[in-house]
């Protein structure tokens, strides 16, 4: 339902007036013109010239008030490659990995993250027990600006790292906010739909590749 302006109730209540008075004069031999304008006629000069005024000073204010171009606003909203708010995010980075990699996420990639200051989601220390674990998963996946995905043979197989990067992938299926960000930690084959993403080559602990991918999940 719209909103009824104030200057529409205003702009109304004038016209109203105004017709009012015009028709005193396009019919005055019909209609029972009040006394106090028989006796003075300027008043009613007056008020015919008073009422137009207004409506003029009041349209020409309509017109110059500023517009907000909604539309304008939206696109800037949703194209920007910022998310709509950095706010909305709770935290950096959701790491997303094999448990039979466990060992060097906990050792070195967690560490190492979280030494640059990036706040971290992972299960081992984050998922609260007795919460089901495809919710857990959602939350890490919409909490975090990032997701991280460690590339091995195991997480290829692994059915529940696809559920997880499938989600990141549902939530920036352009990667225009590069929600998901892969490292390669062992070689292995990767599917068609996580190829088109440019990843992190950890391979053999390049200290270079590191740098790049701190920069990444800036």
């Amino acid at each position: 339902m719209k909103k009824i302006r104030p200057f529409a109730i205003l702009m109304s209540f004038l016209i109203a007036i105004v017709g009012f008075v015009l028709s005193l004069l396009t019919n005055y031999a019909s209609v029972d013109v009040p006394d106090f304008i028989k006796t003075n006629p300027v008043l009613l000069w007056s008020m015919i010239f008073g009422g137009l005024l207004v409506l003029v000073l009041l349209t020409t204010l309509q017109v110059l008030e500023p517009k907000v171009n909604r539309k304008a606003v939206k696109m800037s909203v949703i194209g920007s490659n910022t998310p709509l708010s950095s706010t909305l995010y709770k935290k950096d980075v959701f790491i997303s990995y094999s448990h039979k990699n466990g060992q060097w996420v906990r050792e070195k990639l967690l560490p190492a993250l979280e030494q640059r200051g990036f706040s971290v989601i992972i299960d081992i220390r984050d998922f609260q027990a007795g919460s089901f674990s495809v919710e857990e998963m959602q939350r890490g996946v919409i909490d975090c600006k990032r997701v991280l995905i460690v590339l091995t043979p195991d997480y290829i197989s692994s059915e529940w790292s696809k559920f997880e990067n499938a989600m990141a992938q549902t939530q920036d299926p352009g990667a225009l906010q590069r929600k998901l960000i892969p490292v390669l930690l062992e070689n292995t084959s990767i599917p068609l739909r996580l190829q088109i993403l440019h990843y992190r080559d950890l391979t053999n602990d390049d200290q270079q590749q590191w740098e790049l991918l701190f920069r990444d999940l800036m």
